[in-house]
């Protein structure tokens, strides 16, 4: 018997006729027909020709013979032509690209996206893919597009099995993304006194950018629109959060097209005036009488006491000891307590440094690196956790290396 696979497709019917019954070809020839009135003819008179393949002298074997000397038994495989689920889409990190993904349909390996500039538009083909993800670019920042994924048939012979498809609707539902720039990476601090300072980083594509500041009464204001990726705000309101958020713009055929936003806020405290602040002689008593108590500790990197320090550990330590006010001094890096006390920075200059003061050591006097710090002792020397020498150990040296001093930190009052 010849075998016979039917195999449909939208408006068409294919049969599968194999060769090697007939002419002893091992090949298979596809006979496709569209379905109309004549389609029930052609079918009956294609199944005829198969009865009558006895009667016009082709080789008919007998039931338990193999025609061709092979053992290869013909199966057919249904591959169920369905619609992709779990659509999504998503704007890439290009403020002109857009990434479609799609769930996989067992059987199909091939897809089809669409695109569309409205939901229920037209919708035109971009590419064939193999997988499940394709990324759109070109696009426009700032406009929505729509996007459906079609599963596309196989070839209807696949190996040893003849594959016998159901089209039951295989375009999936709709996903809508909207290109968009990148927020730009911002920070804040404090320079000094009531003066901020804001900067971020550079966001592809972005023809300019604009601040905003939130008012408790008015919201979001416009602050500034520029071109550079950094601003100085000045005269901040004491004992205030201030709260800023950034975002990039692209201008669209004469239109400003804006991306996604980013926020920073900052916290103005009572600032100390630089100039006009002292210690009292109570005040650096107990600190100088509190470091000098642990003279000779071993220094081990990492320690904070109370028998090794290194000289961060020490600095807290010391500072624990003699309850600084309002501070909350927490164990930290050398780095860690500049930045965590910038805002009691008096400047460089050891003729303004006093008995108690953090004297903070950076790398050619930068402020970024800060690798070392020590409390002025008074007439040019230091008492720290020190490396230097056979063995490290807290000591009193002279005020070394003044090319490398950072900061001079001055803290609030003790108790």
């Amino acid at each position: 018997m010849i075998p016979l696979v039917i195999y449909q497709r939208a408006d068409k019917i294919t049969i599968v006729f194999d060769k090697r019954v007939l002419g002893k070809i091992k090949q298979e020839r596809k006979m496709t027909m569209k379905l109309s009135k004549t389609s029930i003819l052609s079918l009956v008179l294609v199944t005829g020709f198969t009865m009558m393949a006895p009667q016009v002298g082709f080789a008919q074997s007998d039931p338990g013979e193999n025609p061709v000397g092979e053992s290869k038994a013909e199966t057919t495989r249904v591959v169920e032509n369905k619609a992709p689920k779990k659509i999504s889409a998503f704007d890439s990190s290009g403020y002109d690209k857009v990434d479609v993904y799609w769930g996989r349909v067992p059987g199909i390996s091939t897809y089809k996206v669409l695109m569309s500039k409205t939901k229920y538009g037209k919708y035109s083909a971009l590419a064939k893919v193999k997988g499940n993800h394709y990324q759109v670019r070109g696009l426009v920042p700032g406009k929505k597009v729509y996007f459906k994924v079609a599963s596309v048939l196989p070839d209807n012979y696949d190996g040893e099995f003849t594959i016998a498809s159901v089209n039951t609707g295989n375009i999936s539902k709709v996903a809508s993304a909207t290109p968009m720039l990148e927020a730009p990476r911002a920070k804040i601090f404090l320079k000094t006194g009531t003066k901020a300072q804001i900067k971020w980083t550079k966001v592809a594509g972005a023809g300019g950018y604009v601040v905003y500041k939130k008012s408790s009464s008015a919201g979001w204001n416009k602050v500034r629109t520029l071109r550079g990726r950094k601003l100085l705000q000045s005269h901040l309101k004491k004992k205030a959060r201030h709260r800023y958020k950034i975002a990039a713009y692209r201008t669209v055929s004469g239109k400003r097209v804006f991306g996604k936003t980013a926020g920073k806020s900052i916290y103005v405290p009572r600032v100390l005036k630089k100039s006009t602040k002292t210690y009292s002689s109570t005040y650096q008593n107990r600190v100088l009488r509190i470091a000098r108590s642990k003279l000779g500790s071993r220094y081990v990197y990492g320690a904070s006491g109370p028998k090794r320090f290194d000289c961060s550990g020490f600095a807290y330590w010391v500072m624990k000891k003699a309850k600084v006010k309002r501070a909350r001094f927490g164990r930290t890096t050398a780095q860690g307590i500049y930045y965590k006390f910038r805002r009691y920075n008096i400047g460089r200059k050891i003729s303004k440094a006093q008995p108690g003061d953090l004297v903070m050591y950076g790398s050619r006097g930068c402020k970024r690196s800060i690798y070392h710090v020590a409390i002025y002792y008074g007439g040019g020397k230091i008492i720290h956790a020190s490396t230097s020498g056979r063995r490290g150990c807290v000591k009193i040296t002279r005020l070394y290396r003044r090319g490398n001093v950072a900061a001079i930190i001055r803290l609030p009052r003790m108790q």
